[in-house]
């Protein structure tokens, strides 16, 4: 390009500084002309001509030639980058410095196009520095790039749209699904957020100042892959949507034990309501030291006298009341320590000053009792999002303990607490059987959900798919496979379609049974990670135009993660570049030459 039209691209900056400057001069040396005492005169010129030169240097500094043995740089154009910020960093760098161009996915013959950092080792050997403008490139390919190359990234975020997102891939059935994240908008209008499931609204919020964090969930009826709607409307006008895909999982169905040591409407009706729920049921009822009632619902009947390890066994874990510890046994005591110890969960429904004695990590939970009126009162108590009432009797406290449940006053009325296999919970609140009866019957199973799943027997080691984080058609994704066992080579991915892709698993280290695979997606849309022997794991693959500002984000997130691993000091033949002077020593001798002018004025 000739240099005249290389001086018609400059900014606007560029002229009008010129104008500025120009004139400047113009009247200074006027001004020295024109003065009475010709003393020094030639001096005055001088120092005005030199006045808006040095004016000129200090916003647009001069490059001098210069060899950068230690350092080639280049600049690596992605997504998203503004044609601006590209002119600025090839002034900054200088005009020699190479621009390549990011395509995943599009092999070329042309040495400009990049399809992965693995390549510049091959392809552009003399490489030592790589500023990123743009989007950025995938984490997983960050990973990939040589060691002795320095990385140095420029995000480009969206002007507006959501900065960052969070929410669960997967969860189990009837669990609140929380779309927790940060949007932000270009102007101060207020912004309503919605999210949407199969087109119908669940959850709504408005942001007032249009740039805020925000929390919205959802509770999914169904099974299986399911894909949300993140809206965000300004003035009835969609300005931004999302998806937000998860897979929705059946319920664990688990076989629990109920021990009361007398009659309890609460355990009774929990039983019916956890067999109706689909779980194995059995309750064993004390009467009586010699009297005891049993009931069993989806299993079958069997002895339930004395509790033993073998017996115990068979259970994922045991609700009692603190009534029953009273009609044990020290063989029986015994027993369910043990089997805790050994993967049994424990919930104990409190409600005294103390726990009783044998109670597995019995040293562990502090109880507080509440005056005898507030026993009886009901208040507000909270988990996760969901909000209840109940009467809580006593509270617990602990620094070893898991807060599962709050009171109104962030005192903790449920709890667990994991020593080894096992995992014991403490509940306060008590009648939580009138929520059933008051028909709120969504809390009382989340309730119960929540202190189950807490107590539950750890299920014993199973194979499972991890995925890289906001994948993207044609970005590398890395794929993690842990299990007991080496995975078939039959291991594949089903895309849209009807689309089948090979994955080639490979062992991070012979004493670890994880493995990895490298894959590259064509679509969006659902995937499927499929080995033999093991459960398909499900994962959504976005648009290219979706989900950006997390995309960023993470990607800016992983080249200064890299940045502090070192790097080779290796160097390479240097080149002869241009490097611009620090534009502060031309400001100084601005500030010299005007004082100069005023102090000759003076005297």
């Amino acid at each position: 390009m000739s240099p005249f039209f290389t001086f018609l691209e400059q900014s606007p900056l560029f002229f009008a500084t010129g104008l500025v400057c120009g004139l400047l001069g113009i009247l200074l040396v006027a001004q020295a002309l024109r003065r009475p005492d010709g003393r020094r005169r030639i001096v005055r010129v001088l120092v005005s001509v030199l006045l808006p030169v040095a004016l000129w240097l200090s916003v647009f500094p001069p490059s001098v030639p210069t060899s950068e043995q230690e350092t080639q740089a280049a600049i690596l154009v992605t997504d998203g980058t503004p044609a601006d910020s590209l002119r600025f960093w090839q002034r900054r760098l200088g005009a020699a410095v190479p621009v390549l161009r990011y395509t995943p996915g599009h092999v070329s013959a042309d040495s400009t196009r990049l399809t992965g950092l693995y390549a510049l080792r091959t392809q552009h050997p003399q490489i030592r520095q790589l500023h990123v403008l743009g989007h950025g490139l995938p984490a997983a390919d960050v990973g990939l790039a040589p060691p002795e190359i320095k990385l140095i990234a420029h995000p480009q975020w969206p002007a507006r749209g959501f900065r960052h997102a969070s929410w669960a891939p997967t969860l189990p059935l009837g669990d609140v699904l929380r779309v927790e994240g940060r949007f932000v908008s270009a102007n101060a209008n207020p912004t309503l957020l919605y999210l949407r499931s199969a087109g119908v609204v669940q959850d709504s919020l408005r942001l007032p100042a249009g740039n805020a964090s925000f929390t919205l969930q959802a509770r999914l009826r169904a099974t299986g892959p399911q894909v949300l709607q993140l809206e965000a409307r300004q003035n009835r006008q969609l300005i931004a949507h999302e998806p937000v895909p998860t897979v929705v999982e059946a319920v664990r169905h688990l076989r629990v034990l109920l021990l009361a040591g007398g009659p309890s409407f609460e355990l009774n009706l929990l039983k019916n309501r956890l067999a109706a729920n689909g779980h194995a049921v059995a309750q064993r009822l004390t009467l009586a030291r010699s009297l005891q009632q049993t009931d069993f619902l989806n299993l079958p009947a069997q002895s339930l006298r004395p509790l033993t390890p073998p017996l115990l066994s068979r259970y994922d874990a045991v609700v009692a009341d603190e009534s029953v510890w009273a009609t044990l046994g020290a063989a029986e005591t015994r027993a369910l320590s043990q089997s805790v110890d050994q993967g049994l969960g424990m919930v104990l429904l409190a409600s005294g000053s103390a726990l009783p004695k044998g109670f597995p990590q019995r040293a562990v939970f502090g109880v507080r009792a509440r005056p005898a009126l507030a026993t009886e009162t009901v208040e507000p108590i909270r988990w996760s999002t969901i909000k209840a009432q109940a009467a809580v009797p006593a509270t617990l406290t602990g620094s070893l303990l898991v807060p599962l449940a709050q009171s109104a006053r962030n005192e903790w009325v449920a709890a667990s607490y994991r020593a080894t296999w096992g995992t014991t919970v403490v509940a306060t609140p008590s009648n939580t059987y009138q929520w059933l009866l008051a028909g709120n019957t969504a809390t009382y199973d989340d309730y119960w959900r929540l202190l189950l799943k807490a107590a539950a027997r750890p299920l014993g080691t199973q194979s499972s798919w991890q995925f890289s984080a906001w994948p993207h058609p044609h970005f590398l994704l890395q794929l993690h496979f842990s299990g007991n066992g080496l995975p078939s080579s039959l291991a594949r991915i089903e895309g849209p379609f009807g689309t089948h892709t090979s994955l080639g698993l490979r062992q991070f280290s012979s004493a670890l049974p994880v493995f990895s695979a490298a894959f590259w997606p064509k679509q969006p849309g659902w995937h499927k990670a499929i080995t033999p022997g093991a459960e398909p794991a499900s994962f959504y693959v976005f648009a290219a135009a979706e989900w950006i500002g997390p995309t960023v984000s993470e990607q800016a997130a992983a080249v200064e993660q890299r940045a502090y691993y070192p790097t080779s000091t290796t160097s390479t033949p240097g080149r002869t570049g241009d490097k611009p002077l620090a534009g502060v020593w031309f400001f100084t001798i601005f500030l010299l030459g005007a004082a100069f002018l005023w102090l000759e004025e003076k005297f």
